[in-house]
């Protein structure tokens, strides 16, 4: 059985978003979305996956790994983002690496990006068809 918690999903989404748009943050429904793409797709693989995302394993989250992600406030909200002094280097040996190969590839999929993060997907297609004085090509 694989429990994915947020221990696995929110490095690995920042690692994600970051290949994407250069983010270095994400938010928690985010993460939330990906986890549930992540889970569907181990599934679909044969991998018995459980998403755990409950508000103690989210505060060991933080005690853990408070080094390298802060929790940070949005509206409604809260995401977490790569601290100021740590760059996407240095979240991959501990939270990519350890990973099997078959498993990492689902955590970098095409199809689980995609689907986890469409909203940004399409504002980074939006940006790219407009000009810098925002007139449309």
């Amino acid at each position: 059985m694989l429990y994915l918690t947020v221990e696995d999903i929110v490095p690995n989404a920042i690692v994600e978003l970051n290949n994407l748009d250069g983010s270095r943050e994400v938010m928690i429904e985010e993460a939330k979305k990906y986890g549930e793409e992540l889970a569907k797709s181990l599934r679909s693989k044969g991998y018995y996956t459980l998403l755990k995302l409950n508000p103690c394993l989210t505060e060991s989250f933080e005690v853990k790994y408070g080094n390298l992600f802060k929790r940070f406030n949005q509206n409604d909200s809260y995401g977490y983002q790569l601290a100021n002094d740590k760059e996407i280097k240095d979240i991959i040996p501990i939270f990519r690496d350890s990973i099997n190969e078959e498993i990492r590839d689902i955590f970098a999929s095409e199809e689980v990006i995609e689907n986890s993060f469409k909203d940004r997907i399409k504002k980074q297609s939006k940006k790219k068809v407009l000009k810098p004085n925002n007139e449309k090509r």
